[in-house]
């Protein structure tokens, strides 16, 4: 029995009342969605930059380290800080952006030498690690700012 005008109407009626409805429930949902994920994203950059500035500060702590006991003449335990700084500082110096890149590989670079001295028992070990220390120390901020 077909359809008549009337019921047509009520019919379509009703389905644009329920899609109408159906959008009015969707698109609060959608736009709080994408409000969630931008923050989302604005924390994971927040997340990061914090993760790289506490890489820095323990690249900071070691080269603080080696420095004390190179002052401190037990040249055997500062063997052994410059070989865990060194490589904390080879695990960075990737992640890193230009900026720091440069501090980072002069530092990387005076390693052997550093090394070297230490072996020997050298006193002149204390002033490559003072120098070591005062540029790491002039890494501020994040490995990559956000």
């Amino acid at each position: 029995m077909p359809l008549r005008g009337r019921t047509k109407i009520r019919i379509g009626a009703g389905a644009l009342a329920l899609f109408g409805a159906y959008l009015l429930g969707f698109v609060p949902q959608y736009l709080r969605g994408r409000q969630l994920e931008a923050e989302l994203r604005a924390e994971r950059r927040r997340i990061e930059a914090l993760e790289s500035g506490a890489k820095l500060a323990s690249a900071r702590d070691l080269a603080s380290v080696l420095f004390i006991e190179t002052v401190n003449r037990n040249y055997g335990a500062a063997a052994s800080r410059a070989s865990e700084f060194f490589n904390h500082v080879r695990s960075i110096v990737t992640d890193s952006d230009a900026a720091h890149r440069d501090a980072l590989e002069w530092i990387l670079a005076q390693r052997d030498s550093v090394i070297a001295s230490l072996a020997r028992s050298d006193p002149a070990a204390q002033k490559q690690a003072q120098e070591i220390l005062e540029r790491a120390l002039g890494i501020n901020g994040p490995l990559r700012p956000p």
